[in-house]
């Protein structure tokens, strides 16, 4: 049977590390995404110029 104690405090640290940059890269994707899309929205809901 898998015990916790059997993993080492180094392969508990890598995949702490390893989550946490899959969690900042999710985020800063999902900024990016957010970004374009509020990019276009501007874009196409734009007023035209007054006269």
């Amino acid at each position: 049977m898998f015990r916790l104690s059997d993993v080492s405090g180094r392969t508990v640290v890598s995949v702490w590390i390893i989550v946490a940059a899959y969690m900042v890269t999710l985020l800063v994707l999902s900024a990016v995404q957010n970004h374009e899309r509020e990019a276009i929205l501007n874009k196409q809901i734009q007023l035209p110029p007054r006269s």
